[in-house]
């Protein structure tokens, strides 16, 4: 199916962002491209339209914990926690 195509991932950290996430949206479906967004759970309260979008625009969402913290200095409950607040 994608022999000798060339092919590149598209992924976006630490969203959504309010100003530009909805724009990068339009923008990716303009062109017939997806992406995989990696949420942090922190921000889902106030954007849950341009999210649900993204996804009914075919785009994946992904699991960037929930507040971004630095995951190599917590405890295994705090790290653990911080992913699963997330879902």
């Amino acid at each position: 199916m994608f022999k000798n195509k060339k092919l590149i991932a598209l992924t976006f950290d630490d969203g959504p962002n309010y100003k530009n996430t909805e724009k990068l949206i339009e923008g990716l479906n303009k062109r017939n491209a997806r992406a995989t967004f990696f949420i942090l759970g922190s921000k889902i309260k106030h954007n849950k339209k341009v999210i649900l979008k993204a996804y009914t625009y075919g785009n994946q969402i992904g699991n960037h914990s929930y507040n971004h913290r630095n995951l190599r200095i917590l405890d295994d409950y705090s790290l653990i926690n911080e992913i699963k607040k997330n879902k």
